[in-house]
């Protein structure tokens, strides 16, 4: 004997199974996310550089080892002077599958900017960290100062003199023999 199901109880058990299929997958997708790689703890080896200014970017890994490719590069990034990343500079990459230290370099003629952050990305697998969490201020390198006239000492004028051009507007400059 065939047995035949009222409308209403086959709805029940449609809506029943939608709902254990509907956690089994939430659940899978929870455990699959708690084991994901993930790039934390980005920090710089201080807060004010120049442009063309060697700079050490530290970073921490979760799964150290287990999750990050054999060819996998972090790669350090600069954002622009207001913090976005829209448009993001690689600054220094490492080779590598644990936490490490890219030795990277502030690039020359980079804008003046007191917002700058740095992130870390991952290759393999793709994974991008938050930005150290304080703000880098960068400034431009200044130009040597150049020597526009010289008046060399003589036999009538006991004194010689130097008129330098170039120079910053703020700051204390000391002249030496």
């Amino acid at each position: 004997m065939e047995r035949i199901l009222h409308p209403s109880a086959l709805m029940r058990m449609r809506y029943i199974t939608s709902i254990l299929l509907l956690l089994f997958f939430a659940g899978f997708s929870l455990a699959w996310a708690q084991n994901a790689a993930s790039i934390t703890n980005v920090t710089v080896n201080g807060s004010s550089f120049c442009d063309g200014q060697p700079i050490s970017v530290s970073y921490t890994i979760s799964n150290s080892g287990g999750k990050f490719g054999n060819s996998n590069v972090f790669t350090a990034q600069l954002s622009n002077a207001s913090g976005s990343f829209s448009s993001p500079i690689i600054i220094g990459t490492l080779k590598s599958k644990q936490s490490g230290v890219i030795n990277a370099i502030i690039p020359s003629g980079t804008a003046n900017g007191t917002h700058y952050r740095i992130r870390i990305t991952s290759s393999s697998p793709v994974i991008i960290s938050n930005p150290n969490p304080t703000d880098i201020t960068i400034n431009v390198s200044p130009s040597a100062p150049v020597a526009s006239t010289i008046t060399q000492p003589t036999c009538v004028i006991s004194t010689g003199s130097v008129v330098l051009n170039g120079l910053p507007a703020t700051g204390t400059w000391t002249l030496t023999k």
